[in-house]
């Protein structure tokens, strides 16, 4: 991972960097950014990913996330930098952190 890359991931304190399998090919791996959000409600998890969707399309860099009822787990990567953590991943990150401060209040556990 390029320096730059290690020197921001501190900023995001609680992503984790993590090392998982290729879906169809166990053999190859990618390094991702992993966070759960927790949220009060079902609803408030699925409003969280509604309000992400628009920045999501314009950046044109999409999750791979998941919802299981009042959480959603988000793992981010890019597959064209060669499954790795870039730039795009960092940015995607910190726009989604400070969307979850703006559901804190009314749809976020608090905790």
């Amino acid at each position: 991972m390029r320096d730059d890359i290690q020197q921001q991931l501190s900023a995001l304190s609680r992503w984790k960097v993590a090392t998982t399998a290729l879906s169809g090919n166990p053999h190859q791996v990618r390094k991702e950014l992993v966070r759960g959000f927790s949220f009060s409600s079902f609803e408030g998890a699925i409003a969280f990913m509604q309000a992400a969707v628009p920045h999501i399309n314009e950046a044109n860099h999409h999750p791979r996330w998941e919802n299981s009822h009042k959480t959603v787990s988000v793992w981010l990567s890019t597959w064209d930098e060669g499954n790795t953590i870039t730039q795009r991943d960092i940015d995607l990150a910190m726009y989604l952190d400070g969307l979850f401060e703006q559901f804190r209040d009314s749809h976020a556990e608090q905790g």
